[in-house]
């Protein structure tokens, strides 16, 4: 006969291990991973990477297009980079809310600041909705 203390322990064991599975299979399109790879093309002014991370309603004009404006526009300004790793990040069915630490290096010390990027999950794949964002450093995103 089996104690219930192994039944539950073996319970346990198979739950962390689905959790585990499911953590990896995810890690690909996660909202974290989704805001790291924008704050990446915002830096490097990467225009179809942008837009591929990009959500906006659906009346807008191509998000590509309105990338290639704004960098175009902007040939310099103030490096932006960031913390890999959120401050917070949270998820509610389609929608994720990540919390990141951003530094603008427009002077010495680099602004420090605390932003707030609120993502929706489209066909399976997380994307910034960039008419949430504050406008500052990301002045010139489209609407």
């Amino acid at each position: 006969r089996l104690k219930w203390t192994t039944v539950v322990g073996w319970a346990i064991a198979v739950f962390m291990f689905v959790s585990v599975v499911a953590l990896v299979l995810s890690a690909g399109n996660s909202p974290v991973l989704a805001t790291n790879e924008f704050l990446d093309a915002w830096q490097k002014r990467d225009a179809p990477k942008a837009a591929a991370l990009t959500w906006l309603p659906p009346t807008s004009p191509p998000a590509e297009r309105q990338w290639e404006e704004i960098f175009s526009r902007r040939a310099e300004g103030p490096k932006v980079t960031h913390n890999r790793e959120p401050i917070m990040a949270s998820i509610q069915g389609d929608t994720a809310l990540v919390k990141m630490l951003v530094y603008i290096h427009d002077r010495q010390p680099p602004a420090e600041r605390e932003i707030q990027f609120f993502l929706r999950r489209v066909d399976g794949r997380w994307r910034v909705d960039v008419t949430r964002l504050v406008r500052d450093p990301f002045k010139e995103l489209p609407l």
